[in-house]
């Protein structure tokens, strides 16, 4: 299995950062590439996300929750 990791430090407090993260609505505004994404984050629920890069055609997956731990870590699972 292949994995995609990413991990950086962001100079403010983890209760905003998680705050944005988990705002499914509002990623569209501060992500180009990411549509829309629905769901719940709770562990085990399942996403749609729907990725298109600004003017192109887009594609839709559906990722599984592994690990919801708030202000700390979301994981997911999905396939492309």
């Amino acid at each position: 299995m292949k994995e995609i990791r990413k991990e950086i430090e962001i100079g403010a407090p983890s209760r905003r950062v998680w705050g944005l993260l988990v705002d499914f609505e509002r990623m569209p505004d501060r992500n180009p590439f990411i549509r829309s994404i629905a769901g719940t984050p709770e562990v085990g629920a399942q996403l749609e996300v729907h990725l298109a890069p600004p003017g192109g055609h887009g594609m839709t997956f559906r990722p599984t929750l592994l690990k919801v731990e708030p202000e700390r870590e979301l994981r997911w699972l999905g396939k492309l």
